[in-house]
């Protein structure tokens, strides 16, 4: 009785605050609020929905649209309740067994390598706070995704939550470049914060795009008209940013979607580069402020060579400091000291993940980060020859579209300085739950049925 009289009073606050904020705040406040109570109350039921919102906060990035959230502190709060979550389960059930992987050792090592390049690096301090702000929070989502995916349903949940997250993105970016807002340069599609170079912007569409289009060629009915609208959007929101790494990404992963369909490499090849010419026209990426085809004199823009150079800097820096690098996040600070004649002095980045790696963590660094990458590539890979081309259902579009994505990614990483962004971690972590998850279970389930 006293538990249905403390559910009465409480109802009947909230309805009095609701109809308070009614009249004195905004005829629309208390939906706000209603939806504030429902979301709150879907993302704290469990560590999974938590990671969920964790994703949705990484992605979309809602403080830099309004700074007035940043005090909340969304992402952190997110990721750390989902692994108090966890860890408090895992000591509830007197279960401390970890999800296991051939992965989780160049993980371990590339970590070891990060920490130690900071604390031997050329400015310690600035390394180990970005270490401690970057990097440990890589560390955190890599665990959480592998230890709270466990089923089919949550692996399909969680990517369909990025794909939504990144719709949300690429209609933005579509928008932002026809309305002529949120542009640099005056044509290319960016948006905030880390969002803000356009190349970033493609990079994230393409943790979705490549799969949206494995989706729209091999499911069927209402779920391919959804796949087919989602990749129209994913597509063309990369476009929008006129990245050249972006449309290159799209091309490679589009290559496995249509290797299923198509045999011929020769028509293969006919298709893509048809697409490349009709993104590069469609996308005016040769009329670029930078790096257009009608800028430069010797036949390479400004922006390629600064590229170049940025690259052979980045060489100098390895075969100096080969086993740990200049310093973890450090190539910016260590540029001028390696560069020969650049295009442009100044603080410079790679935009190369792969050269950035190299230089900052040497090595070492770079051979755990490519051991995590090709590990990862390999259970992606290896997902896809257990799930069949010819399975129209949508958990196998989503299973072997990661493959796509990762493909995608892994070739835009060659113009853009993303080693120590979340989304390639991202991308392993799913790999090694697809492949634990569906690879496993089809290993298990052939020995089951043999004699």
């Amino acid at each position: 009785m006293k538990k249905e009289v403390a559910i009465g009073i409480i109802a009947a606050l909230l309805a009095a605050l609701l109809g308070t904020m009614t009249v004195t705040v905004h005829p629309l406040a208390p939906i706000v609020i209603i939806l504030a109570f429902g979301i709150a109350a879907f993302f704290t039921s469990s560590p999974y929905t938590l990671l969920l919102g964790f994703i949705l906060v990484l992605f979309t990035r809602p403080a830099e649209f309004f700074p007035q959230l940043s005090v909340l502190q969304m992402g952190k709060l997110a990721s750390l309740s989902a692994l108090g979550f966890f860890f408090a389960s895992k000591v509830i059930r007197q279960d401390l067994s970890w999800a296991k992987s051939r992965v989780n050792i160049p993980m371990i090592a590339l970590t070891v390598c990060v920490f130690l390049s900071s604390r031997l690096g050329s400015d310690p301090t600035a390394s180990t706070a970005t270490f401690t702000d970057v990097f440990v929070k890589i560390l955190i989502l890599y665990i959480l995704i592998v230890n709270l995916i466990d089923t089919p349903a949550k692996v399909s949940g969680f990517m369909l939550t990025i794909m939504g997250a990144c719709s949300f993105l690429g209609i933005y970016g579509l928008q932002a470049q026809i309305m002529g807002t949120a542009t640099i340069e005056g044509s290319r599609a960016a948006l905030v914060g880390y969002l803000g170079d356009p190349n970033d912007m493609a990079m994230t569409l393409l943790m979705a795009a490549p799969c949206a289009l494995q989706g729209a060629a091999t499911t069927r009915g209402k779920t391919r008209v959804f796949f087919v609208f989602l990749a129209l959007i994913l597509v063309g929101g990369i476009l929008s940013t006129q990245s050249r790494g972006g449309l290159l990404g799209i091309a490679g992963g589009s290559f496995f979607v249509l290797r299923d369909r198509v045999r011929s490499n020769l028509v293969i090849g006919a298709i893509l580069g048809t697409m490349l010419l009709g993104g590069v026209a469609a996308a005016g990426i040769s009329d670029r402020a930078s790096g257009g085809s009608n800028h430069g004199e010797a036949g390479i823009d400004e922006s390629a060579q600064g590229r170049l150079d940025a690259w052979a800097a980045g060489g100098r820096m390895v075969m100096a400091k080969p086993l740990l690098g200049v310093g973890f996040s450090r190539f910016g600070d260590n540029y001028e000291r390696y560069v020969i004649n650049p295009v442009i002095w100044g603080k410079h980045e790679t935009h190369n993940a792969y050269i950035k790696c190299a230089a900052e963590t040497g090595l070492l660094g770079f051979g755990s980060f490519m051991s995590l990458l090709l590990m990862g590539l390999w259970g992606a890979w290896r997902v896809r020859e257990v799930i069949g081309p010819d399975d129209p259902s949508l958990r196998a579009a989503l299973a072997r579209g990661l493959f796509c994505n990762m493909v995608a990614v892994g070739i835009s990483a060659f113009f853009l300085s993303a080693c120590w962004s979340w989304f390639i971690y991202i991308l392993v972590a799913q790999a090694v739950v697809h492949e634990r998850i569906y690879v496993t279970a089809a290993s298990q389930e052939e020995e089951g049925v043999s004699p």
